[in-house]
């Protein structure tokens, strides 16, 4: 199947399909969200859902990371007047080699200005719930095995804590 850039997808339409979006970090959130809004934009709706395998939202995230936000001033613009988990602006870049017993530091590849340290696990649990916000249906603790899409219903095969079952979304 052919996968169109998210500002070409037709909200307009009044069909009962649901986008499955896979749970990987944030963009089956990222997408829910600007699905959402281009969806209000055309005085349409379309049910979005989110599938997280992780028994809570982030529950499979433990790494941090270096957050370059522009991004996330595109989707969210007042996203800094909020209570966000962006907290810590990087203050400088530091590039080591390091050995067992010496440590140099070198050139650093890196220019992180503008750019904070975050948990993921925080940003994937803050994005999931500026996406319920808009109404995108978030379903923590299911793993989909498979997704199939007959006519106008989204067939998903779940396995639920070890039990494989069927679920039709419409």
């Amino acid at each position: 199947s052919h996968r169109r850039p998210v500002a070409e997808l037709n909200c307009h339409s009044h069909s009962s399909t649901v986008p499955y979006l896979p749970g990987l970090l944030l963009p089956p959130f990222r997408l829910g969200i600007r699905l959402k809004q281009l969806c209000r934009d055309a005085d349409t709706d379309l049910s979005v859902c989110v599938l997280e395998k992780g028994s809570e939202v982030g529950a499979h995230v433990l790494s941090g990371n270096v957050f370059e936000p522009r991004a996330l001033d595109e989707l969210i613009p007042k996203w800094r007047q909020e209570d966000t988990p962006i907290r810590v602006p990087v203050s400088s870049d530091k590039f080591w080699l390091l050995t067992k017993n010496k440590a140099w530091t070198l050139p650093s590849p890196f220019d992180n200005k503008g750019n904070y340290v975050i948990s993921l696990s925080q940003m994937v649990r803050w994005m999931a719930s500026k996406a319920e916000e808009l109404g995108v249906e978030v379903y923590p603790g299911f793993a989909a095995s498979e997704a199939l899409q007959p006519m106008m219903l989204v067939l998903l095969k779940m396995v639920p804590k070890g039990k494989l079952f069927n679920l039709v979304l419409n």
